[in-house]
């Protein structure tokens, strides 16, 4: 095949890909080659890759050596999960002579565009799943069924024998969490906007299965800000909010002792200094922070990323290297996500009149934003949103007097407009950031609402959206003009594009997606303890309890309690209390001794 026929197939296949996997299709597009792969032929005239001279597969027949391959690893089983990809001779096999569907797991993406150059992916579209150049824990959680057989390429093995090695670590970890859940403690910040962010982790936590727990911070918000008004003077009032905070952080630390969880979450501007935090590290669980916050604007971070295990963020660019300058090697990429729970669509019942729009913005009044918007007035245009001047040139369209939207009227809003407009915060562009590195949560929350929207370009948009089919993107306040007059006459153009849009982000971007991907990249590094302390808690059930009745009715009334998250002689009593009939002789037995220890 010549040069110019691999690049044309390759880009045929790229093509192909953007609709069904667009990190993947954008990863492809700006894949500029690499010396690492060398391809050779095989006496068969097959392309055989090289990669660190291991070949991976025959240089003789690869074919027959698949044929083989698959003769030695027959399974009987509706789906596979194949390690490794080579050139797909092993995979061509599988596709013949079974009727199950795959997903294959490959971590080089060198490899597989130049095997994109030479096969057409489309042949592989009903039954293959490719997982391609992922983080481990990206990869597992990409995975429909972590019980799936699993088929390893011997060669592709040898090649990425740790990253495989933290596959199966992490496939063992979902597959262990189904039966013994975490305990899970999430730090909230006080206020702020990142505090729905983690009552939706709090929420997804439980959706997958685990016990979550919440540090009650934003209960003390009122008197956070009350505690600013005690005295005028500068000095005093600084002592007082940082007495306040670090009564916090000891109930937080008082929270943690009473848990015991498996992990500590904290989110961004959790009222956590270095002290507690290293205080906190005595319970000798991992302790992640996830920042979805932008990096240049709140800059806290500097002087708390070294305190923490683990540090995800919704930025890449430069801020992985800024991290590491600041002592923190524990840097993962976790892009913002939706809570269909919350972020869903409304019915046509839904008194949704009052928030109608022909076009809108819901959102701060940034200095990009302000400078922009002033071009759209011309248009039917509505502003929801603290902040904005009732009485400057966006009164008239201000809508609410500018009083501040709740998460319910949002999700109203996003429902209600036929062009919601998307435009993410800047400080200092008069318009769109020409270099914006992260994508805000509100481009997840109206797609999962299926509204329409036109949002600015993002380095990071194309990874997770089909920008072709799913978003439509400007880049200056003239094109978003273009594009709002021709959608304003396209509605049937409108509903195709939400409806790709909830499609996705529903597939791929909720946050028990990213809670999953989390938890799994953690306790790759953590499975061997984890599973220590479910064997510790075993022993301690059976020292503790079913020792101790052994051979009495009360040990088979104690079984029942064994998985309960937090056992104590009050949760026996609880469960008394919600009983009906007659005391049992073991329920007598325990209101008895409720008594003694009052």
């Amino acid at each position: 095949m010549s040069a110019h026929d691999k690049s044309t197939l390759f880009h045929k296949n790229l093509e192909w890909m953007r609709p069904h996997n667009p990190s993947l299709a954008e990863r492809m597009k700006r894949w500029t080659g690499s010396p690492d792969v060398a391809l050779s032929l095989s006496k068969t005239e097959k392309t055989v890759p090289v990669v660190r001279q291991i070949s991976l597969h025959s240089r003789y027949d690869p074919e027959k050596e698949a044929r083989q391959w698959f003769q030695n690893n027959t399974v009987d089983a509706a789906s596979f999960i194949v390690f490794g990809l080579g050139f797909g001779y092993h995979l061509d096999v599988l596709l013949e002579h079974t009727t199950s569907s795959i997903s294959v797991i490959e971590p080089s993406l060198d490899l597989f565009c130049h095997w994109a150059s030479e096969v057409e992916l489309s042949r592989y579209a009903d039954r293959v799943h490719f997982i391609v150049g992922e983080t481990a824990a990206k990869a597992v959680s990409l995975l429909q069924d972590t019980r799936q057989p699993v088929l390893s390429h011997p060669p592709s093995i040898r090649l990425h024998e740790a990253y495989f090695k933290a596959v199966e670590a992490g496939m063992e970890f979902d597959r262990l969490t189904a039966e013994h859940p975490l305990r899970v403690l999430v730090i909230p910040p006080i206020y702020g906007g990142s505090l729905p962010t983690a009552r939706y982790c709090f929420d997804a936590l439980e959706a997958l299965g685990h016990r979550a727990y919440w540090a009650d911070c934003d209960k003390m918000a009122q008197a956070f800000h009350a505690i600013k008004g005690f005295s005028a003077n500068r000095e005093h009032s600084e002592i007082l909010s940082r007495k306040f905070l670090e009564f916090i952080s000891e109930a937080v630390v008082a929270r943690a002792a009473e848990v015991r969880p498996d992990l500590i979450l904290a989110l961004a501007q959790a009222p956590l200094d270095r002290e507690t935090v290293k205080r906190l590290k005595a319970l000798e669980v991992p302790i992640a922070f996830w920042f979805p916050e932008d990096f240049r604007t709140l800059t806290y971070w500097q002087e708390m990323a070294s305190a923490y295990d683990y540090f995800f963020a919704f930025q890449r660019g430069e801020f992985p290297q800024r991290l590491k300058e600041a002592g923190n090697v524990g840097y993962y990429y976790l892009p913002q996500a939706c809570h269909p729970a919350v972020h869903k669509k409304s019915g046509p019942a839904a008194g949704l009149e009052k928030f109608s729009a022909e076009l809108s913005f819901m959102g701060a009044p940034y200095y990009n934003r302000t400078q922009s918007f002033v071009r759209l007035l011309d248009l039917p245009f509505k502003i929801w949103g603290e902040g904005w001047d009732p009485e400057g040139v966006y009164g008239a369209s201000l809508q609410g007097n500018g009083k501040r939207v709740s998460t319910e009227e949002a999700v109203q809003i996003f429902n209600a407009s036929r062009i919601n407009i998307n435009l993410h915060s800047s400080t200092f562009h008069e318009g769109v950031n020409p270099n914006g590195d992260f994508v805000n949560p509100r481009t997840f929350e109206i797609a999962a609402c299926e509204g329409f929207q036109l949002v600015d370009c993002r380095e990071e948009l194309p990874f997770l959206f089909d920008i072709e089919n799913e978003l439509p993107v400007y880049s200056s306040i003239s094109e978003l003009r273009e594009l709002i007059l021709h959608f304003q006459g396209n509605p049937e153009e409108r509903r195709r594009y939400a409806a790709a849009a909830r499609r996705r982000v529903l597939a791929e971007h909720t946050f028990e997606h990213r809670m999953r991907e989390l938890l799994t990249h953690i306790f790759i590094d953590h499975l061997d303890r984890f599973k220590s302390t479910l064997a510790d808690r075993e022993t301690e059930w059976n020292d503790l309890v079913l020792n101790s009745a052994a051979g009495t009715s009360l040990e088979s009334y104690l079984k029942p309690f064994k998985d309960c998250e937090s056992f104590s002689l009050k949760t026996l009593k609880e469960a008394i209390e919600k009983g009906e009939g007659e005391l049992s002789d073991p329920e007598l037995l325990i209101l008895m001794v409720d008594q003694v220890v009052e």
